[in-house]
């Protein structure tokens, strides 16, 4: 979506943003590169305020374009982006605030 610059996650394995005095996650693109055998894979996302899990939901990916993912998850203090079966993922525009 940017033209410049994308996130890619070759595995899957789980992705972490913390800021111990919280943070605001608004959102961002995302799918997957690979259409035949990344088709359909599933996004997890997870969001914690300290110790205690405040979000969490799951999307599916496809290469044939991105989905907007509207969080708005406000004050947390981790987020954790990995996919279902460990399947590559790609993230792009990610929009978050700090303090």
């Amino acid at each position: 979506m940017s033209g410049k610059y994308i996130g890619y996650n070759t595995s899957g394995y789980p992705v972490t943003i913390s800021k111990d005095e919280g943070f605001d996650f608004y959102g961002g693109y995302f799918s997957v590169a690979w259409l035949r055998s990344a088709e359909g894979e599933m996004l997890e996302v997870r969001a914690w305020r300290g110790e205690e899990l405040v979000a969490e939901d799951e999307f599916e990916l496809s290469s044939l374009g991105p989905f907007w993912l509207d969080a708005q998850f406000m004050n947390i203090t981790k987020l954790e982006l990995a996919t279902k079966h460990y399947w590559q993922f790609v993230v792009d525009d990610l929009v978050v605030g700090v303090d």
